[in-house]
């Protein structure tokens, strides 16, 4: 509700997702708290931008999945997100398995039983991913 503080929020959300850094996964959860689904967009964009380290893109993850899990009205929207990182980036397989592991959400499996079917999984990856699948199938 206050404007210049929204604003300087807006600044410092965009100066993170473009240099990355110690402090990115605080903006980009201040973004999604002023801006929501806009916000959540964008970050999908800088997960499928090529110069984020994998230690950018995990803290991009986690506060998706910290935004998620504390404002469920996003979820299907991060989901959306998710599922593109899937695609591009099987490095984040884990995070993204653990980040939705309890939203109650199995528009990811599909995703996760090809990744489970491939042979370059890794093993812990792997087990995770099995967990999830099987999580969904007995509470079915």
């Amino acid at each position: 509700n206050d404007p210049p503080a929204r604003s300087i929020v807006r600044s410092r959300f965009a100066k993170a997702l473009k240099s990355g850094g110690l402090h990115l996964h605080e903006w980009a959860r201040a973004g999604i708290e002023a801006d929501g689904v806009y916000a959540i967009n964008e970050i999908g964009l800088a997960l499928k931008g090529p110069r984020k380290t994998l230690d950018d893109r995990k803290a991009l993850v986690r506060a998706l999945s910290d935004a998620g899990s504390s404002q469920t009205q996003f979820q299907d929207e991060i989901v959306k997100v998710f599922a593109d990182v899937l695609d591009g980036d099987p490095e984040l397989t884990l995070q993204v398995a653990v980040a939705t592991r309890n939203w109650g959400k199995t528009a990811l499996h599909k995703k996760f039983e090809a990744l489970v079917a491939m042979e370059e999984t890794d093993p812990a990856t792997l087990f995770f991913l099995n967990i999830v699948l099987q999580k969904n199938t007995i509470s079915e």
